[in-house]
């Protein structure tokens, strides 16, 4: 079954050397699934009498989510994983049979109703990280996941 993902990606415009890391992993995985990317623009949080209220982008990324989206969010609080893993995941999104959207947020994190949405919450390291290369590192992740799911030697354990 074929794998559709979709990366939503909080925050602004990346650096041009992040973009071109990222089209390179997208070009690599774009034989052995339908993947996307999708600027979602600033997840800041409105202040209104003291009231927190989700931004446009948050709002736009939760009508814009189907129920049986399967989301995928990368956050520090989240499970730490291995490329093995990672791996095994895939193959899982792969038997859904749903449309798998992967969520980074931007320098702030993400917002509560993001996390609230989430199917799978996971972590990338336990360092931290700009937003931008958490993007890159989503996509390589990815990538290297893929290659052990196909027994391609880029990883080597």
């Amino acid at each position: 079954m074929s794998l559709k993902l979709t990366l939503n990606f909080f925050g602004g415009r990346s650096p041009s050397w992040i973009e071109e890391g990222c089209d390179v992993y997208l070009k690599r995985l774009s034989g052995s699934m339908e993947i996307s990317l999708k600027e979602q623009g600033s997840a800041k949080v409105v202040r209104s009498a003291g009231i927190s209220n989700a931004s446009k982008a948050v709002k736009n990324f939760l009508k814009g989510t189907n129920n049986s989206d399967w989301v995928v969010v990368f956050d520090e609080g989240g499970q730490s994983v291995s490329s093995a893993d990672l791996a095994l995941r895939l193959t899982a999104w792969r038997s859904f049979g749903k449309k798998i959207r992967l969520v980074v947020g931007d320098s702030d994190g993400l917002n509560e109703s993001v996390l609230e949405r989430a199917n799978e919450v996971i972590s990338l390291s336990r360092l931290t990280f700009p937003h931008h290369i958490a993007r890159l590192l989503v996509l390589e992740a990815i990538y290297r996941a893929e290659s052990i799911r196909i027994g391609h030697p880029y990883h080597r354990s």
